[in-house]
């Protein structure tokens, strides 16, 4: 796994999917930088290839919402977090819905 990140934040290949994508979107270095925590040069290494450059860009519906660079790394996988549990829970509740209909007598 390629990182970089000079002792403070790391980015994982994930991540530098996600700059990619929101590269390709149109956000601003410095915005994207200011997401994750890093210095916009880190971002920059990853616009011109010298970092994760086998790494294709995330899928537009998998970028943090532009609104959300004030709000951080943190919320966005927190949120993204948090929906995966809703689908799981409601996945759970669909199969029970199921069981009980299954052992309905007819």
């Amino acid at each position: 796994m390629d990182s970089l990140g000079g002792g403070g934040m790391r980015l994982t290949e994930e991540q530098g999917a996600l700059v990619k994508g929101m590269l390709d979107r149109g956000d601003r270095q410095h915005d994207i930088a200011s997401f994750f925590g890093v210095n916009a040069g880190r971002i920059a290494e990853i616009k011109t290839g010298d970092r994760f450059p086998n790494v294709k860009a995330a899928a537009k519906r998998d970028l943090p919402p532009q609104s959300a660079m004030t709000g951080g790394v943190a919320i966005f996988e927190a949120r993204r977090a948090l929906t995966r549990a809703r689908m799981g829970i409601d996945a759970a509740f669909a199969a029970l819905d199921e069981f009980e209909r299954s052992r309905e007598p007819d």
